[in-house]
């Protein structure tokens, strides 16, 4: 289950890259009501690169403070 807010990815040109697309919903699923995607700017606030759980994860063992 994801927990996080989803997008539906209608006509979305990121959403094949976009965590908030590709996660496994969950049987209580909350997605946006409104597509985040900004046409005319061609930018989404609320992107999730599929990449950022590892990379997150890598900064977390590069900076994780040894006993």
């Amino acid at each position: 289950m994801a927990d996080i807010t989803m997008c539906s990815g209608k006509d979305c040109p990121l959403k094949r890259n976009c965590k908030r697309f590709t996660a496994t919903a969950g049987m209580w699923q909350s997605y946006f009501s409104i597509l985040p995607y900004n046409f005319e700017t061609k930018i989404c606030e609320m992107f999730w690169n599929t990449n950022t759980d590892e990379i997150y994860n890598q900064l977390k063992e590069i900076t994780k403070i040894k006993d």
